[in-house]
């Protein structure tokens, strides 16, 4: 652990720059502003979280392997940056008693889909480390296994309010990291693509905004069609 302070210290421009810091209280606001423009869920009020909260979530971000952030020695593994990135909604389902038999029963499918996303992803790349998100895979089978699981990933936000627009930070940048985290892969394949046309340079501070404003259409398209069962949920 001392290790780990001593080295966010030493990378300070992650902490409170980017891709942590100001650079996600930023993009939380804005894509809470955009999912609420765009009426899929409203703004409302929440159980009052305490500053604490919002760390688990930060700390993804600060950590997530985007560039053009300098590089940095610790990362994270997708089963951690999931249960961190969780936190704020464990923390609320805790002040308010739990959940009910019915209600559990509604969130077993989104998290089935959610982990049989990144079984895909971790599979596809030999890897759990978030860092091996944007290392595209030669191999086809390998490509298609990613993306699926990229999009299994994606599916499973909308029922889970990972396309909120909460009032509460934490909740706003725990949208923001369950969007991050697939992004890197789309990341990847773009780097992929392009890096024989445009310098690496460049595409690195291009491509983490383009990639999550594509999840983020992606995901309009999905809360969209899930409306109704989510309703009837």
């Amino acid at each position: 652990m001392n290790e780990l302070l001593g080295a966010l210290g030493l990378a300070w421009p992650r902490l409170l720059i980017y891709p942590g810091g100001l650079a996600a209280l930023l993009s939380a606001w804005v894509l809470s502003r955009w999912w609420s423009y765009a009426g899929y869920r409203q703004l409302r009020s929440v159980p009052a979280l305490s500053l604490i909260d919002l760390l688990p979530p930060l700390v993804v971000l600060t950590l997530l392997p985007l560039p053009p952030a300098r590089s940095f020695p610790y990362g994270l593994d997708l089963p951690t940056a999931l249960l961190l990135a969780e936190w704020p909604r464990l923390r609320i389902l805790a002040r308010s008693g739990g959940l009910a038999p019915e209600q559990l029963r509604t969130l077993i499918p989104p998290y089935a889909l959610l982990l049989i996303g990144a079984g895909a992803m971790a599979t596809a790349l030999d890897s759990l480390e978030l860092t091996a998100l944007t290392r595209w895979p030669a191999a086809l089978g390998d490509q298609m296994l990613l993306g699926i699981g990229m999009l299994f990933w994606l599916a499973a936000l909308p029922a889970l309010g990972g396309t909120t627009a909460e009032l509460a930070w934490a909740l706003r940048l725990r949208a923001l990291t369950l969007l991050a985290i697939p992004a890197l892969v789309l990341i990847g394949a773009l780097a992929a693509l392009l890096n024989a046309w445009i310098p690496a340079a460049i595409l690195g501070w291009v491509l983490p905004p383009l990639a999550l404003i594509g999840l983020a259409l992606m995901l309009a398209g999905l809360a969209r069609v899930s409306e109704p069962w989510l309703r009837r949920a």
